[in-house]
C-alpha cells in the first residue's frame, strides 16, 4: 500500500463523526416554542450542513417569525450548547476505532467544519481525538458557511500531504469540497438523506476503507 503519511483525510465534524442530531433537533424545538411555533423534520435537509444562520434565515421565511435570523441565531446556539450539555457529544458507531487505526498508520487527519474553533476543540477533547486531529479548520465569521468551498480551499492550500480527500455527511459539505476540488466520500448516516452525490458514499462508518481513500487520490 502507498506511504500513507502523503494521504490526508479531511472530516466534517457533526454528523459525520459525532452525533449532534438529537441535540440540534431538541435546540430547534426549544427555540420554536419560544416563538409559538414547532418543527417538522421535513425541514431537516435545507437546515442540515449548513450554517446556523443559514437555517435560522430558512425558518424565520418559512414560518413567518416575529424575530430576526440574527436573534434566532443566537437563541439556537445557547439552546444546542443547553442540549449538548445535557446530552453529551457521542461518536457516532465504529468512528473511534477506524480514526484510531488510521492515525496508527500514518494517515493525516484534518477537521473541516463550520462549527467555530472552541465547539470543535470541546468536542475532539470530549471523543478523546485531540492529539488525532493535526489541523482545524473552523467556521468561525466571517467565514463564509458551506457550500462556499472557502473552508476547503483553506484546507487544500495548507495541507503539505500529496492526497487529499474529503468525508462529509451532507449536500453543502459535499458541494464545498467538490468545489474546492476535492475528491468525496458522502457519508450516509441519518434517516434524512439517502444518497449524496460523492464520488464514493459509505453507508455509516462500518463502509470505511482506505482502499476507497486511495483509489480516489
Amino acid at each position: 500500500m502507498s506511504d500513507l503519511r502523503e494521504l490526508c483525510v479531511m472530516c466534517d465534524l457533526d454528523g459525520t463523526l459525532i452525533d449532534t442530531e438529537t441535540c440540534r433537533e431538541e435546540a430547534l424545538k426549544r427555540v420554536l416554542v419560544a416563538h409559538n411555533a414547532s418543527y417538522d423534520l421535513a425541514w431537516h435537509p435545507y437546515i442540515m450542513g449548513r450554517s446556523m444562520m443559514e437555517g435560522a434565515r430558512f425558518l424565520v421565511q418559512t414560518l413567518n417569525l416575529s424575530v430576526d435570523p440574527i436573534t434566532l441565531t443566537k437563541e439556537y446556539v445557547n439552546a444546542f450548547a443547553s442540549a449538548v450539555d445535557e446530552k453529551g457529544l457521542q461518536p457516532l458507531p465504529h468512528v473511534d476505532e477506524v480514526l484510531r487505526d488510521w492515525h496508527a498508520q500514518g494517515v493525516v487527519l484534518w477537521i473541516v467544519s463550520g462549527a467555530n474553533h472552541a465547539y470543535v476543540v470541546r468536542a475532539l477533547k470530549a471523543c478523546g481525538w485531540s492529539t488525532i486531529f493535526t489541523h482545524i479548520v473552523s467556521g468561525d465569521p466571517p467565514m463564509p458557511a458551506k457550500p462556499d468551498p472557502a473552508l476547503f480551499q483553506i484546507a487544500r492550500d495548507t495541507a503539505t500531504a500529496t492526497r487529499l480527500v474529503a468525508i462529509e455527511d451532507a449536500p453543502a459539505g459535499i458541494a464545498s469540497a467538490k468545489a474546492a476540488g476535492l475528491p468525496t466520500i458522502g457519508l450516509v448516516n441519518t434517516r434524512f438523506v439517502s444518497r449524496l452525490d460523492g464520488d464514493k458514499q459509505w453507508f455509516g462508518w462500518r463502509d470505511a476503507s482506505l482502499r476507497d481513500l486511495l483509489s480516489l487520490t
